[in-house]
């Protein structure tokens, strides 16, 4: 029996028209079967895992074990795989059940450590969430005025993000330079000793780990999976005069914050002044044979080719 992949299908279709498809573009949504068979059929090259948050509300109402959900927690989060194991291990020895139920959702579905592709930091889908209960109460009015308080909603929202961002004189975003600034400040307790133009070993005694500038790459994993630096890579670049904004994402740069809301939203004309095709006023419109699902039921970040 072929998989359904009609949720969402309409929806997604649309998304394809505007962003296409590529190795780059990672989906991050509730683990619904048919939003994944959706996805898996509209974008084959793209990569999608499975909203954290919802993960841990399985594991809490199937099994509500306070030290599984803890090692899970911390398992998901981790950014290397030796730890990942480590703590998994430690899981599978307090539930097996839970044990068994996250093997079967497939460790590289959620885990930070195992995930194919690059998230960022992007680890729940809390945007979507977020936008569907503000529009709780949207979703029973009629669709128009649906429609239109979605639209007069991210009208006010592009403006206000807009004039924040314009007003921005930090290279990063505020977010990220005060993270970047955090990070700085905790990697200066810390150890450096180069070993070539490239590689140094940054650490206290034996608890060091290796920064690599020719793959911007450290052990730790943190600075190649979140593309930011993590607090070894901070003092690396501190000793051989490397520029830590350059080893940022440019997506974490306030250029593409204000590039992110440069669009305007326009407000809907009058009705009278509208231009309708025929092909349009001429199509038949029936009612909904089913239930209107919620607007927004996925959270996808996309990362587009330079």
């Amino acid at each position: 029996m072929p998989k359904r992949i009609d949720r969402g299908c309409g929806f997604l279709s649309n998304l394809k028209d505007l962003v296409g498809d590529s190795d780059e573009l990672v989906f991050v949504f509730d683990g619904k079967n048919s939003i994944e068979n959706a996805i898996a059929h509209l974008f084959p090259r793209a990569h999608h895992g499975c909203c954290v948050w919802h993960m841990e509300k399985n594991l809490i109402r199937q099994y509500n074990n306070a030290s599984s959900i803890l090692l899970f927690k911390r398992a998901a989060r981790t950014y290397q795989t030796e730890k990942f194991e480590s703590l998994m291990g430690q899981l599978r020895s307090v539930s097996a059940r839970a044990y068994r139920y996250l093997e079967r959702a497939g460790f590289p579905f959620w885990s930070r450590a195992l995930f194919v592709g690059q998230w960022y930091n992007i680890l729940i889908n809390n945007n979507a969430e977020f936008l569907n209960s503000m529009l709780r109460h949207a979703c029973l009015l009629p669709i128009t005025c649906l429609v239109e308080y979605i639209r007069h909603t991210m009208q006010k929202w592009f403006y206000e993000r807009r004039a924040s961002a314009t007003v921005c004189s930090t290279v990063l975003s505020p977010t990220m330079e005060n993270e970047l600034r955090t990070t700085f400040e905790a990697g200066t307790t810390l150890r450096a000793h180069g070993l070539t133009d490239n590689l140094t070993q940054v650490g206290i005694s034996n608890d060091t780990d290796m920064v690599d500038f020719s793959e911007n790459t450290c052990t730790c994993r943190e600075f190649q999976l979140n593309r930011m630096l993590c607090v070894h890579a901070t003092r690396a670049a501190c000793l051989i005069g490397k520029s830590l904004y350059d080893l940022c994402s440019p997506y974490y740069t306030s250029e593409y914050w204000k590039g992110a809301y440069r669009e305007a939203i326009y407000p809907v004309l009058r009705e009278v002044d509208w231009i309708v095709p025929t092909e349009i006023t001429g199509t038949p419109i029936m009612p909904s044979s089913v239930r209107r699902p919620p607007v927004l039921f996925l959270m996808f970040t996309i990362t587009v080719h330079k």
